[in-house]
């Protein structure tokens, strides 16, 4: 569950490439969203973005950016953790391998 304004907090928002929207869920310790790249010709993924809620930019470090081959329940591994609080306003890119 997604607490506040769904328009404004919801899930959808991860992916929208605003920064003035962003995700917030209604649980203190946390949550997650995830997008369903397709099964037939596995998508090969060579960078990540992610950019903070506004004056929240602490509450993403911790965080961990996750991809799974196998299931979008079960099979995930670390692609990157976030161990510094990203700049506002800004997306912060990391290539991956």
């Amino acid at each position: 569950a997604f607490g506040g304004d769904t328009a404004t907090y919801g899930p959808q928002n991860a992916f929208d490439g605003s920064t003035s929207t962003a995700t917030a869920p209604s649980a203190a310790t946390g949550g997650y969203v995830g997008i369903d790249l397709g099964t037939f010709t596995p998508p090969v993924v060579s960078m990540i973005g992610f950019a903070p809620r506004a004056t929240f930019a602490s509450r993403m470090v911790g965080g961990k950016i996750q991809g799974s081959n196998t299931s979008s329940t079960s099979g995930f591994v670390d692609l990157h953790t976030i161990t510094v609080a990203p700049t506002d306003g800004t997306v912060t890119y990391i290539p991956l391998n």
